[in-house]
């Protein structure tokens, strides 16, 4: 009876020793050095007309939305989550930004946000025909360290015509 006894207590014992450890988790802030930086210039197009004999891009319209994005890991190795920062395209549809880097270099992600738009497209009877819906984007990545200056040009917008 007193070796059971013995037994329950060193096994109460042990499941309190192991699920009382805690991970130690760094709570520290994500510091990001604002003096080492890179530039990107984002020039985004659309292809608002198919039934042209060669492709050709136009600017999408002023004010689309880019959302640029960092793991914060690059900063601090235990951070979790991510740097955001969303930007306005101009009348060019271009977007000009300075972005936080480190001197081993990060990796950039860019999402062009879904704008409505229009697209001229040729219809089953081949007659052309302007369709209205909006234009969607799945996103990239770019690779950026301390004073790049990158021009990153994004043509591969997907059109989504609205249902009618």
């Amino acid at each position: 009876m007193k070796k059971s006894n013995l037994i329950i207590v060193m096994l109460v014992a042990f499941g309190a020793i192991f699920t009382s450890c805690k991970k130690e988790l760094d709570n520290s802030a994500v510091v990001i050095d604002l003096e080492k930086k890179a530039q990107i210039t984002i020039v985004v197009r659309n292809e608002p007309d198919l039934t042209l004999a060669e492709t050709t891009y136009s600017a999408i319209p002023a004010g689309s939305k880019v959302t640029l994005t960092i793991n914060n890991s690059y900063f601090n190795a235990n951070a979790t989550g991510v740097w955001s920062q969303t930007f306005d395209t101009d009348a060019s549809g271009q977007v000009i930004a300075e972005i936080p880097t480190t001197i081993n270099g990060i990796t950039l992600g860019v999402q062009v946000q879904a704008f409505q738009g229009t697209q001229k497209q040729y219809d089953i009877n081949l007659d052309p025909v302007t369709l209205k819906g909006y234009y969607s984007h799945s996103g990239t990545t770019l690779g950026l360290k301390v004073n790049d200056d990158k021009v990153l040009e994004i043509n591969n917008l997907v059109f989504v015509p609205a249902n009618n």
